[in-house]
């Protein structure tokens, strides 16, 4: 009897175990994708990354040298940009809210806007951080992105206006 008790009990906490098991797994694979992406970007674009961060489904990657900025989203259709900060003139962090019809007011979404000189290729572009449509938590995503901005800023030598964000 205490065997057929021991190999339920077995089975049952198996059983129970599986799914934590898998989610692991495959939480630590898409890691592992990502950085393996990121550095097959990296390469492919001559890039020497200085500094990276990985989060949730991204990973922010930066190249003080070239003055580059590689991100990646790891979504159900993969994107990336690589964004050239050589003509970087300025760099903010936008945090934009909503309120909810019960009179709350949420975070919408935490991005870096990023604004180049006149004649650049680019004049300006964003790279969000945190969207309340896709993402569930909010993480440290405010911290996160004004350690971002800090880093670019002193790559490109830009002058930091270091505004509060409530």
């Amino acid at each position: 009897m205490s065997i057929s008790l021991a190999a339920i009990s077995a089975v049952l906490l198996l059983s129970l175990a599986t799914p934590f098991i898998y989610f692991g797994w495959a939480s630590r694979k898409a890691k592992i994708d990502l950085q393996k992406t990121i550095s097959k970007l990296a390469s492919e674009y001559g890039l020497t990354i200085n500094e990276k961060e990985q989060w949730r489904q991204k990973l922010i990657a930066l190249d003080a040298k070239n003055r580059k900025l590689l991100f990646l989203e790891n979504t159900a259709k993969p994107l990336h940009e690589v964004i050239d900060l050589k003509r970087l003139s300025n760099i903010n962090v936008e945090v934009a809210e909503r309120t909810l019809q019960s009179g709350q007011t949420v975070l919408d979404s935490v991005a870096l806007s990023f604004h180049f000189e006149k004649g650049a290729a680019q004049t300006h572009t964003k790279v969000v951080f945190y969207d309340f449509e896709t993402e569930f938590n909010l993480e440290d995503d405010l911290t996160r992105v004004k350690i971002w901005k800090s880093r670019i800023a002193k790559a490109c030598n830009i002058q930091e206006n270091l505004k509060a964000i409530a």
